[in-house]
């Protein structure tokens, strides 16, 4: 799940996100009526950007969920990145990134413990479709219907 960047439930997909946010634009339906959150979809969809997104991160050492990170750049600015959601032994796991602060290639950093030990490494792109290839694939409605059809011109 983690390796295949897949939100899971009260780890990514919790009460502080919402499907957009994590990639799963083909799993909202932009026809269907009146649905609780709809607004709220309607709002960040409407965006040009989430506030937050999901992404991999590859880490030199696997840090607890909840970890925050910090932007590890040059200038040594050490802004808040975003935080641990999911997390493999060998480091590579999931994090909600701020889109204010950066993307797939930000250096970030995160420690476990106020001693120093922590973790460095990389924001990596998730291996699943992006907003503009979903939207270029054409509006699907996945609720009642078949999603692998081609959508009705």
């Amino acid at each position: 799940r983690i390796a295949c960047g897949r939100p899971f439930p009260d780890a990514e997909l919790t009460r502080e996100t919402n499907p957009l946010e994590l990639g799963l634009y083909h799993t909202i339906s932009f026809k269907k009526g009146c649905y609780l959150g709809q607004e709220t979809v309607a709002k960040v969809n409407a965006a040009p950007a989430p506030k937050q997104r999901l992404f991999g991160v590859r880490l030199d050492r696997p840090l607890p969920v909840g970890a925050p990170l910090f932007a590890d750049g040059a200038d040594g600015s050490g802004a808040r990145a975003g935080i641990v959601t999911s997390m493999l032994a060998s480091g590579d796991g999931l994090a909600i990134i701020r889109s204010a602060v950066g993307s797939a290639g930000l250096r970030v950093r995160g420690e476990t413990d106020g001693a120093g030990g922590g973790s460095r490494g990389q924001v990596v792109e998730l291996p699943f479709a992006s907003r503009s290839e979903a939207q270029s694939a054409g509006p699907r409605d996945t609720v009642g219907g078949d999603a692998s059809a081609p959508a009705a011109a």
